[in-house]
């Protein structure tokens, strides 16, 4: 599951990479426009595709009035287990920290690392994509991978990625241009993206099914809404305050305090996941 989730993210990693690319090359007017048109051709095939459901609705979740905040405070509560409430502390925290580095890694290079705006948009953009859309998929393999060894795999997989990201963000953010700094951004971009497919395969494990798309978009919306949304803007606060290599410290600190949120949300994961199975059980035998 997770490796299948991972290929699934890999796409949408690698389709942000090309957005920002292009928004430095194009200006982001054109991207966006640029990006409008496959998105509505796709948008309009998708109404096509023979989904098999995975239950029957019922009347109450085809309610038309339903308020979209009550459909977030409906996926809030289905994601209230001891695993997700751990696991989506650390989600913000990373989101924090690549909403950090996606707004200010570039600016970093360009005054740190002797490129001109062109060089660094090319050299990074690769550098990200191939090693983030890897990163991607490898940490789906290796969730799954751990996942046949104990209940808690995928998860430990993500608090893996999170911690082996932190030296390669250090050696990036305080080594000289050169293969060492090249190399360890790769790596960086490498580790932190593992937690793509397992984050989501635990969130779809430990939810009913009937909740489990409300689960997943409350989750994504609390890491965007509280991680993602500030984690540039705070980057930059403290960019003006101490400098933009010492502002970077933040975000290599708050991946490590992901690994540490990570690792404890899974020592929930097995009374977790045997919660959810005895209930389906008794579900099925009454």
């Amino acid at each position: 599951k997770a490796r299948t989730m991972a290929i699934f993210n890999a796409g949408m990693f690698a389709g942000a990479c090309v957005g920002v690319a292009g928004g430095s090359f194009w200006g982001f007017p054109r991207s966006f426009e640029l990006v409008a048109y496959p998105g509505i051709l796709l948008g309009l095939l998708i109404l096509f595709l023979d989904v098999p459901a995975r239950r029957v609705d019922t009347p109450s979740d085809r309610d038309p009035t339903r308020s979209i905040v009550r459909v977030f405070v409906d996926g809030l509560r289905a994601i209230n287990v001891r695993t997700l409430r751990w696991m989506l502390i650390s989600g913000v925290l990373i989101s924090f920290a690549v909403g950090g580095y996606i707004g200010w890694f570039v600016d970093f290079v360009i005054k740190f690392k002797g490129l001109d705006k062109r060089t660094a948009t090319v050299v990074y953009g690769i550098i990200t994509i191939t090693g983030g859309v890897a990163g991607v998929l490898v940490g789906g393999v290796v969730g799954d991978r751990l996942q046949r060894h104990t209940p808690r795999g995928r998860v430990l997989a993500i608090a893996i990625g999170f911690a082996c990201a932190v030296p390669f963000a250090l050696l990036a953010t305080f080594t000289g241009s050169g293969w060492v700094s090249y190399a360890s951004s790769w790596l960086l971009m490498f580790f932190i993206p593992w937690y793509n497919g397992p984050m989501a395969s635990v969130i779809d494990d430990l939810v009913e099914d009937k909740e489990a798309s409300r689960a997943q978009a409350s989750f994504s919306m609390v890491l965007h809404l509280l991680g993602t949304a500030p984690g540039g803007w705070l980057t930059g606060v403290l960019a003006g305050a101490v400098g933009l290599r010492y502002a970077l410290l933040l975000p290599i600190t708050l991946t490590l305090a992901a690994a540490a949120f990570a690792w404890a949300a899974s020592r929930y994961t097995a009374v977790d996941l045997e919660a959810v199975r005895l209930r389906r059980a008794a579900r099925a035998t009454a």
